[in-house]
């Protein structure tokens, strides 16, 4: 008895060689030519057919949405993928099939016709396959939904009569199936942000708005960004482990780094979506991390050499990426704290004044003093020089205090 884990590997392997534009190029009954209601006898006189070194490919069938291929392998792989009863009714699926109603053949033409005019990196060639993309996709949702469709494979399903198409598997195909479409668009989505945000983004609009369920919609591209997700964790991880004397690098890197992965997040799930904020916020978070370690690390060793300008625009980079409350806070109470710390050492390290100023105040106060003590007091030269450089030193000093009062006062005021 097969188990549920047996049952959607079984169908994922049907499904893997039909995944992007494989989905229809790959379709067996494309490769070979046949109709899908063909029996086992005639697959076995075609197959036979094909061997034979005069074999010519039949002409196109202007009821397919593509030629058949003269590809030995893709041929040898087609006849194969026949013989499994499972594999023959999804391929049967995907494809032109004589009793069908012509609302779901055109959504074989549409959705193919879309895929050949998309590149496999996601770019859309033309305007004209925007409206295939549209009316593809609408049809196949309709056609998941409605329930002749499932009534058809499961007749299928009792005429094919294999033991391994149980209640189970069909029950399974059911709910794959529209989860593999839509991971068709999706996988061009995300293809399609190397080139752009705004090239991903008309793709999920219009998977969007085809009719299928939005939470799996949603499901399907969160799994399809994992990979992306899971480099932005990764990222996180290894700017956490940088020392504390070069977070300032390794904040710098990790937005450089995570910048375009963002990116493809917000592309494919919506700027919206959970775990784009969640995204943005362990970035942000990391980027404070990071900087707040060089910050202490500097405070703590080597305060001049500490430049608080880069650390600001780090945090204020981070803060624009912040997307929960709890992080915004976070960021916006560093940067007041950074600022007012900034502020403070401005107010401390004293007033800058230059050498000119300074030799000037010196000279005034050394003539000052010589002045008066050498003509008030009467002492002797060499007091009066001595006593003169110890007035211009007073001067500079007294000078120096007044300057740095007005500072603090207004530097206050300002703050």
């Amino acid at each position: 008895m097969s188990t549920t884990s047996d049952v959607a590997r079984d169908i994922d392997r049907v499904l893997r060689p039909l995944e992007g534009h494989g989905l229809y190029r790959n379709n067996a009954f494309r490769v070979t030519g046949l109709a899908t209601d063909v029996s086992n006898r005639q697959v076995r006189r075609h197959r036979e057919e094909t061997q034979n070194p005069y074999y010519v490919t039949p002409l196109p069938d202007g009821d397919v949405p593509l030629p058949p291929s003269d590809d030995p392998d893709a041929l040898r792989a087609a006849f194969e993928v026949l013989r499994d009863p499972l594999a023959r009714l999804v391929h049967e699926l995907f494809w032109i099939r004589p009793d069908q109603p012509s609302w779901h053949e055109h959504a074989v033409f549409a959705h193919c016709r879309a895929l050949e005019a998309t590149t496999p990196d996601g770019r859309v060639a033309h305007d004209d396959a925007w409206g295939d993309w549209r009316a593809g996709l609408r049809l196949l949702a309709q056609a998941f939904a409605a329930e002749e469709t499932w009534e058809w494979v499961r007749r299928r399903a009792a005429e094919i009569d294999d033991p391994r198409l149980s209640v189970a598997v069909l029950r399974a195909l059911r709910d794959r199936v529209p989860e593999h479409v839509i991971g068709v668009s999706v996988g061009l989505a995300v293809q399609a942000t190397g080139f752009g945000q705004e090239l991903a983004e008309p793709q999920m609009k219009v998977l969007r708005g085809a009719g299928f369920e939005p939470s799996l919609v949603r499901d399907v591209a969160r799994a399809a960004v994992e990979p992306v997700t899971a480099r932005i964790r990764s990222a996180c991880e290894s700017a956490w482990e940088a020392a504390p004397s070069a977070g300032l690098s390794a904040a710098s890197a990790l937005l450089d780094e995570t910048t375009p992965a963002l990116a493809t997040c917000a592309a494919v799930l919506g700027n919206d979506d959970e775990v784009v904020g969640a995204c943005r916020d362990e970035v942000a978070r990391s980027v404070n991390n990071c900087v707040l370690g060089f910050v202490n690390f500097y405070v703590e060793t080597a305060p001049a050499a500490l430049s608080t300008e880069t650390v600001l625009d780090l945090l204020r980079d981070a803060r624009a990426l912040a997307s929960s409350q709890s992080v915004t806070t976070l960021l916006d109470n560093n940067i007041a704290d950074i600022e007012g710390y900034q502020a403070r050492r401005a107010v401390v390290s004293g007033p800058d004044l230059g050498c000119a100023p300074l030799l000037f105040f010196f000279l005034i106060g050394g003539v000052a003093s010589w002045l008066l003590v050498h003509n008030v007091f009467g002492l002797g030269p060499v007091w009066s020089v001595v006593l003169s450089i110890f007035g211009g030193f007073m001067a500079v000093g007294l000078v120096a205090q007044v300057v740095e009062f007005f500072q603090g006062v207004f530097g206050s005021r300002t703050r």
